[in-house]
């Protein structure tokens, strides 16, 4: 404490700065810190690992992928059968190759659709459900016959595998449902590959609430209106240059006709 004999009020000295006691936005930011730090480490440590399976090296080769234009990779959580409804005109239209991560199978077949490719790890869909899987995918040591399956050893999760495993089709599009969205989806250990697998085909993946958005093969009744007209227009300009278009232009048909057409595209 300084004391000065001429002012009554003494002043404390002002605390050192290592015995404040950190405020609630302080120990939030040093928490959140914590956790990116770990997370970078835990991801520094899956590419060491997985680096081969991570550029395309090692996976399997699977007729059902071979050069697809589009790809979807199915999970299974809370939203996979919302997802699904959302982009069913896409599903119907496109007909995309089917990349489904375990009990996801299930959830496929009880929609009427069927998985090309299962990827298997902890959760095994049921036997009736891989009976009319044209591939497998069978992530560490597991009792699933040798000849059925394809066995791959990796301490990569199911998800991660599945979008590596669409990516080698080199397709046009690979759509995703019901896969971790977001940094915090992936902040924990387990869901590293996941979210490398996701870099890995950044350039093809869309998840299915923005494919829902942007995706409608709908054909609306203006569409057809104006592709009448059009074809009106270039029926007229075609008649126009004869003979007997000139007469009718002489008459007044076309030139009445064609203020007709002017006034139904404004």
């Amino acid at each position: 404490m300084n004391f000065n004999p001429d002012d009554p009020t003494p002043e404390s000295d002002p605390a050192p700065e290592s015995d404040i006691a950190p405020t609630a936005p302080d120990r939030g930011v040093a928490a959140g810190s914590s956790i990116l730090e770990t997370f970078a480490y835990d991801t520094a440590e899956v590419v060491r690992r997985e680096h081969r399976l991570l550029v395309g090296d090692g996976l399997p080769l699977l007729p059902s992928l071979s050069r697809r234009t589009a790809v979807l990779v199915v999970a299974d959580n809370d939203q996979t059968l919302a997802q699904l409804k959302r982009i069913k005109r896409y599903l119907n239209e496109v007909k995309p190759v089917i990349v489904a991560v375990g009990l996801a199978a299930d959830t496929l077949r009880s929609r009427g659709l069927k998985a090309d490719v299962v990827v298997v790890g902890d959760q095994v869909p049921s036997a009736k459900t891989l009976k009319s899987v044209r591939d497998l995918v069978v992530l560490g040591v597991t009792d699933h016959p040798a000849g059925r399956a394809h066995h791959l050893q990796t301490g990569l999760d199911p998800i991660a595998v599945a979008l590596l495993l669409a990516n080698t089709a080199a397709p046009a599009v690979i759509a995703g449902v019901g896969l971790p969205v977001g940094l915090g989806a992936h902040l924990d250990a387990a869901s590293t590959g996941t979210f490398l697998a996701r870099l890995s085909s950044a350039q093809r993946l869309v998840d299915a609430d923005a494919l829902a958005e942007l995706y409608d093969g709908r054909i609306r009744p203006r569409h057809v209106l104006l592709a009448l007209l059009l074809a009106t227009v270039a029926v007229v300009a075609a008649i126009a240059t004869t003979d007997v278009g000139q007469q009718w232009w002489t008459d007044g048909w076309i030139h009445d006709g064609w203020n007709w057409v002017r006034e139904q595209v404004r």
